[in-house]
């Protein structure tokens, strides 16, 4: 099957090569690299037209104004001829057989229209952190919980789209261009009675770093998700979506105890996500600090959390799938 790999790019010089390596050595050949190049000050468009004059499998379209990551992938979306696509974002790696695992899903389930994998954390330099922990979820899970109000936790590296349909429900839209845009799009896909699935095969390195889209945004991710999840529900009630402003007035309204126990909730995630990234950076004693900050502040929501993930934070060396330890050589 001929399909397009799409990547948003956007000053992504420091990790953008070994993106773009990573997909020219699938083991599914029979591919193209769709890159939208989004206004990047840095060495970005040097190195995107390097990789197209050596690959004629490679084509870079560029974008002055910048469009946001949403925004970008609906120009890749809208750029793409072929029937099937796949998502990479500019500082994640595929891994060699990310495109076959993704179409053996689609063999055994030809009518799924997004099938979303799971990713190994990587550092900023490369090294194995360990596994997401995002759950395996049948094309009923994903409905069920979907039209119950809830999102599909996602990393969007690795995911594969049918073209067609996601271009029938509206692509990712505009109003998400910064964060959310493929939790909304998941959210829509499953709404419109396409059905989504996902499992639990690692075929993407999602690599935390501190000048990733998601680090920038700090808490501002959360208030982002709880927009995309008011919008969610708003429709599944028939009734307008709100906008941001209104997302932040509702929660000007809430009980102040309430709002203190989600900003403590935001507040610990996001330490723990840091100390993850300071680990990998080799940071420890800042990393250990932030890990301590975050469980004092929601021990109850961290410490499940951490024993799942310990090798995010250093305390355990990660596993393989088949539980051996994972070697010195492999893990940096």
């Amino acid at each position: 099957m001929h399909l397009t790999v799409l990547m948003p790019v956007c000053n992504a010089e420091k990790h953008l090569a070994q993106a773009v390596e990573s997909v020219l050595a699938q083991s599914h050949a029979d591919l193209r690299l769709l890159v939208v190049e989004n206004g990047s000050r840095d060495r970005s468009p040097a190195i995107l037209a390097d990789y197209a004059r050596r690959d004629r499998r490679v084509s870079v379209h560029a974008f002055p104004e910048r469009l946001g990551v949403g925004g970008a992938g609906q120009a890749a979306i809208e750029l793409a001829e072929t029937e099937w696509v796949l998502r990479l974002d500019a500082d994640d790696v595929m891994l060699p057989d990310c495109i076959d695992v993704q179409l053996e899903v689609l063999r055994r389930l030809p009518g799924v229209r997004a099938i979303i994998g799971r990713a190994e954390h990587i550092t900023g330099r490369g090294g194995t952190l360990g596994l997401s922990t995002n759950p395996a979820m049948t094309p009923a899970e994903c409905r069920q919980r979907t039209l119950t109000g809830e999102l599909l936790a996602s990393i969007h590296s690795g995911t594969l789209l049918h073209r067609p349909t996601v271009i029938a429900v509206g692509g990712y839209r505009s109003k998400f261009s910064v964060l959310g845009e493929d939790t909304d799009l998941l959210a829509r896909l499953v709404e419109a009675g396409h059905d989504v699935t996902s499992h639990e095969r690692p075929i993407v390195q999602y690599r935390l770093h501190s000048g990733s889209v998601t680090a920038a945004a700090g808490q501002r991710r959360f208030l982002h998700a709880e927009w995309v999840s008011a919008c969610l529900k708003a429709r599944l009630s028939h009734q307008i979506e709100p906008t941001f402003d209104n997302c932040l007035d509702a929660w000007r309204q809430l009980p102040w105890l309430e709002r203190i126990r989600r900003r403590r909730g935001w507040t610990a995630a996001t330490l723990y996500r840091q100390a993850a990234t300071l680990r990998g950076e080799g940071s420890w004693l800042d990393a250990g600090l932030r890990l301590v900050l975050a469980t004092l502040l929601d021990p109850a929501g961290l410490l499940p959390r951490v024993q799942r993930n310990m090798s995010l934070i250093g305390l355990r060396r990660p596993h393989h799938e088949d539980g051996r330890a994972v070697s010195g050589d492999e893990w940096h």
